[in-house]
């Protein structure tokens, strides 16, 4: 709706206050992110202040609420063989613990939510300070891919948070590192707010993956967003599905 609205958790602000306007129609955020806190056993008050609303909005001051949902876990960073942590949430800063090819991910990870001061109407929603955005660097023209370093399946469950484009060429792929083999895949959904997709690997355990990011697509959506891949001993919240690549009839 058309309200400026600022959310609360036991009267600590969550985040930044949210401007509903959009033209030339209402349309929903999607689904809002605003990170982990620490809750102790008991009552806990969520609150919505609606603060003001755009000037070229009318002034009806409304919003609507959908969905609340709350995850159990954290999570932990995956290690490697030799039990090394592994920067899989960017916040070194860096690109250490994966190989960049070409040019789409020069330049990465992005520090803090850029999109957001290009479009008023969507988040990157990342976790921590950095995240990867293939588009907020060079836009989509760039392509390329990033390969993580080879982890362990220590758990039974894994999780991450995707955007981007929602298409075959712009996509997060698992893979068994001794096969090749990809076992599973997730594009975006056509919107930088990044969403979190909860993976079953209890059929690998002990084994080693790589995680690989693909951007081969330029032009409108050419690019992927990806953040925070976790670990986690129990389900973190719904199972994703695989996404599948839709194979062309020839007639």
């Amino acid at each position: 709706d058309y309200g400026i609205v600022q959310l609360s958790l036991d009267d600590n602000k969550l985040g930044k206050p949210v401007d509903l306007y959009n033209r030339p129609e209402v349309i929903t955020t999607g689904l809002q992110s605003y990170g982990q806190h620490a809750l102790s056993a008991g009552n806990h008050l969520l609150a919505i202040e609606i603060t003001g609303a755009n000037p070229k909005a009318a002034q009806s001051f409304m919003v609507g609420i959908d969905l609340l949902q709350l995850g159990q876990a954290i999570g932990a960073l995956p290690k490697d063989a030799t039990g090394k942590v592994l920067n899989f949430d960017f916040e070194k800063g860096t690109l250490e613990d994966w190989t960049a090819d070409r040019a789409a991910f020069t330049g990465q990870p992005i520090k803090g939510d850029t999109v957001v001061a290009r479009r008023a109407d969507m988040q990157s929603q990342h976790q921590g300070e950095f995240w990867i955005g293939t588009f907020e660097k060079s836009g989509d023209q760039p392509i390329g891919t990033l390969t993580s370093k080879p982890f362990v399946v220590s758990t039974p469950y894994a999780s991450f948070l995707i955007g981007g484009g929602a298409q075959p060429e712009t996509k997060m792929e698992l893979v068994d590192h001794a096969s090749g083999k990809v076992i599973h895949q997730s594009f975006g959904r056509g919107t930088e707010n990044m969403r979190t997709v909860v993976v079953d690997l209890s059929k690998h355990l002990n084994k080693e993956l790589t995680i690989r990011l693909v951007d081969n697509a330029r032009g409108g959506w050419g690019h992927i967003n990806f953040d925070n891949f976790r670990l986690h001993a129990s389900q973190p919240g719904p199972l994703s599905q695989s996404d599948a690549q839709i194979a062309i009839d020839e007639y």
